[in-house]
């Protein structure tokens, strides 16, 4: 009696810029409409600014989520975690993965923050790139108060506010999931077949392009978007990608928990 053949999962097939600019491009549409057409209608019917801000984008974040997973059936894959981790490439961290990381956490915000940020504020300052007046005060450049401030002002005061905190909580998770499985589980790896060495360039470039919904933002995102997708790209793990894009994104988390404790703002 033969032996039964092993299942072999699906070869992935190359992505090239039409397809990339799709994947890209529909998760862009629907930040979008979180941004510019739900949250502002939320936000004339009562709902408070940053509650409002929570759910245009939360809502999308899930979509991508879900749409992580269903993809591998779309592939013809299994949806259990040992294809999940070996098809979105969560690989172990040992110390190059940390050290990769680290240089990433450093040089993507010093460089987009540090350097970029000047270049942005002069080309708003200069009309060059508009800013809508009715953008609330925590994502406007054009503020006048400080972030914990607006922050407070959007969800109606910090101080001892857990449920904002799990609301936000909430939401970062659903970011850092959502994005770093669609983006760099199951876009990057195909996009590795079409583009090679130069992947990170491109996958960079798109995943900047796709926070299209803040414009203003652009330039400072994407020497943080190159630098990880760079390292997501030279060590063929998407782990690295949650350990940037957590560190990254985190500290707007721990601000949020400092002021509601009352040791900020």
């Amino acid at each position: 009696m033969l032996a039964a053949a092993e299942k072999t999962e699906p070869e992935l097939k190359p992505m090239g810029i039409p397809a990339s600019l799709l994947f890209f491009g529909l998760p862009a549409l629907l930040f979008v409409a979180g941004f510019h057409v739900l949250m502002p209608w939320l936000i004339a019917r009562g709902v408070l600014s940053y509650y409002a801000y929570l759910t245009g984008l939360g809502l999308p974040l899930l979509m991508l989520v879900l749409l992580s997973v269903v993809w591998l059936r779309l592939e013809g894959r299994a949806t259990d975690w040992h294809t999940m981790r070996e098809r979105f490439r969560l690989g172990r961290m040992d110390l190059r993965a940390w050290l990769w990381s680290a240089a990433a956490i450093l040089v993507g915000p010093v460089v987009g923050f540090g350097l970029m940020r000047p270049v942005t504020d002069l080309l708003i300052d200069q009309g060059i790139i508009p800013v809508p007046a009715w953008v609330p005060a925590f994502a406007s450049p054009l503020a006048a108060v400080d972030a914990t401030t607006a922050i407070s002002d959007g969800v109606g005061g910090l101080r001892g506010n857990w449920a904002f905190f799990i609301a936000m909580l909430v939401v970062f998770c659903l970011n850092i999931i959502g994005e770093e499985f669609w983006w760099r589980g199951v876009v990057l790896p195909r996009q590795e077949k079409a583009f090679g060495r130069w992947t990170w360039i491109v996958h960079g470039s798109l995943w900047a392009l796709f926070h299209v919904y803040k414009w203003w933002d652009l330039l400072n995102l994407l020497p943080i978007t190159l630098a990880l997708s760079f390292v997501c790209s030279k060590r063929r793990n998407t782990t690295l990608g949650i350990v940037v894009h957590s560190v990254t994104n985190g500290t707007g988390l721990i601000s949020a928990a400092l002021a509601i404790l009352g040791v900020i703002g």
